[in-house]
């Protein structure tokens, strides 16, 4: 059988997955599945019409089992081919017919690049809690055990300076001590010198790059982060995506489905970019798409999630009734073969790559500590000075107390002595 001379081609337009462009000429079609339609015309030997799909649809049911977009038009006769990234499920084989898969829909989120942690409190990052309260008890216990074992003669504050000091790099008196002692007291120096250089050299690293907080990676975190109402996901309308989470037998599927429907939380896929995505929302979407918009490594502009909702085969609609469907998909492997689709979106992809280089800092630039790094450290130096000062105020204040009341003293016992005089 012939292959026929004219086909009305429904598509949806998405870069670069399939778009028009309008010349002097007429009409052209770009894209990567734009470049597989003219190749497949040129070795069939047919023309083409575009028929946009109105609702921008690819095609779902409606409440009345209706199908939508792309699935709609070839149900209705309206066209005998759909394009745009059309993905092969259960539901779609009942109603259409499809050619040999071109290409697989590999559907998972990204969301925003995790902040970094403010650098203000850097100090307090080397260590986590446990070995802060570890490292505050002792403080407060170890210089009483000093003194009771080595220092019965100095005052509680001189040997809580002195530990505390100890922690700091500071040397310790203890050239009075016999061999035991000493040996004690050098087991406490070598220990709180490993402390204060893991202290110091991860405190660096923390300096020099920033502490990254911990982003939404897989699809339970994600459920996770919506059931706390501490994040929201968009899928993009017009597609099966709700369908295939609230259809699904994972519980983590179904809650993702239900939010998104509950609060109606969608987006157009021709606006996928860095607009619509901020730290509390995530996309979902196809992993070539958003890679596509998002960049990939060394270059990403967002996190990407490793996990996926599920992975589909792409391929050409047709109608049931399609008459030629062999001839198209040797005509589908013979451009496969060849490298040529591969080649078309790795082409998009460095096009794609070129702008979001901007947006990324170069690997080879050094990094220099500005003043803003320093600030926690400059506060606690500042809160320090203010307790000294007020110590140091508080102490002049009761010394000026002491003296009066030794003057009081002195000036009672004066007028004792006067006293009695006079009455002798």
């Amino acid at each position: 059988m012939n292959f026929p001379s004219k086909l009305r081609v429904a598509a949806r337009q998405l870069s670069p997955i399939f778009f028009t462009k309008r010349t002097r000429k007429g009409t052209t079609v770009s894209g990567v599945e734009g470049e597989l339609l003219k190749v497949l015309s040129q070795q069939l030997n047919f023309s083409y019409e575009i028929v946009n799909s109105v609702d921008k649809n690819w095609g779902s049911t409606d409440g009345h089992g209706n199908w939508t977009g792309i699935m709609g038009m070839l149900l209705r006769g309206e066209a005998d081919m759909g394009l745009s990234h059309f993905a092969i499920t259960e539901e779609r084989v009942r109603e259409v017919d499809f050619s040999f898969p071109h290409d697989i829909l590999d559907r998972t989120f990204v969301t925003a690049l995790p902040g970094t942690f403010p650098k203000m409190a850097s100090f307090t990052y080397p260590f986590n809690t446990n070995v802060w309260i570890f490292i505050f008890l002792l403080i407060a216990v170890a210089p009483l055990l000093f003194r009771a074992l080595m220092f019965k003669q100095r005052s509680i504050s001189s040997v809580y300076i002195m530990i505390f000091g100890s922690m700091l790099k500071q040397p310790i008196n203890n050239s009075e001590q016999p061999c035991m002692r000493r040996l004690i007291c050098g087991t406490w120096i070598v220990s709180m010198t490993f402390m204060y250089f893991a202290y110091s050299g991860v405190l660096l690293s923390f300096l020099t790059i920033p502490w990254q907080r911990k982003g939404i990676k897989t699809i339970k975190e994600l459920a996770d982060a919506l059931a706390a109402r501490t994040h929201k996901c968009l899928a993009p309308k017009g597609t099966i995506d709700i369908d295939i989470l609230l259809n699904s037998s994972s519980d983590y599927y179904k809650a993702i489905g239900n939010t998104i429907q509950q609060n109606n939380w969608f987006y157009d896929p021709d606006d996928m970019a860095d607009e619509i995505l901020d730290e509390a929302t995530a996309l979902i979407g196809p992993r070539s798409l958003i890679h596509t918009h998002f960049g990939y490594e060394p270059f990403m502009t967002s996190s990407v999630s490793s996990e996926s909702f599920g992975v589909w085969n792409i391929a050409i609609a047709l109608q049931k009734k399609f008459c030629c469907t062999k001839q198209l998909n040797v005509a589908v492997l013979r451009t496969l073969s060849v490298g040529l689709y591969d080649k078309w979106w790795k082409d998009y992809v460095f096009l794609s790559s070129l702008k979001l280089m901007s947006k990324t800092e170069s690997a080879d630039k050094s990094t220099q500590l500005p003043l803003e790094d320093f600030y926690g450290v400059f506060i606690l130096l500042c809160v320090g000075y203010i307790l000294a000062f007020v110590v140091f105020f508080l102490e002049i204040y009761a010394n000026y107390l002491r003296k009066m009341d030794i003057d009081k003293n002195s000036l009672v016992e004066s007028e004792e002595i006067n006293l009695e005089l006079h009455s002798e």
